[in-house]
């Protein structure tokens, strides 16, 4: 591309040059192309802008119920050692909190658990 081409300004006048050169009708035909072009592009970008604010709330929503199951699942485990700390045996800890059985346990140091002896009557 020649030197002179390279600058906007001379670019600019070659475009308006080119346009006094055609007939009304061509101008009008030069005039709807370039406006289905600028149609095009602002097409494309409200899709993009569309696209992006629907993945930023998708994205939300998912951090949302993660973050909501994570809360859920810590509460329940506070829940069990509370429960547990109180004497409560890890079955019933496990059906109260919905938590499995391995879970309780292993939440249960080995002295934490209330053993199963049956009381006798003095």
């Amino acid at each position: 591309m020649p030197q002179r081409l390279k600058n906007p300004g001379v670019r600019e006048a070659l475009r308006l040059s080119r346009q006094d050169a055609l007939s009304p009708t061509e101008a009008e035909v030069m005039s709807k192309r370039q406006l289905y072009k600028i149609d095009q592009k602002n097409i494309l970008l409200a899709a993009q802008l569309e696209g992006r604010a629907l993945g930023e709330a998708l994205g939300e929503a998912r951090g949302e119920v993660r973050g909501e199951a994570r809360g859920e699942a810590r509460a329940r485990m506070v829940t069990a050692k509370n429960l547990l700390q109180m004497g409560l045996p890890p079955e019933q800890v496990a059906h109260a909190t919905e938590l499995a059985l391995d879970e309780v346990l292993a939440l249960a140091g080995p002295g934490d658990v209330p053993s199963k002896r049956k009381k006798t009557a003095k």
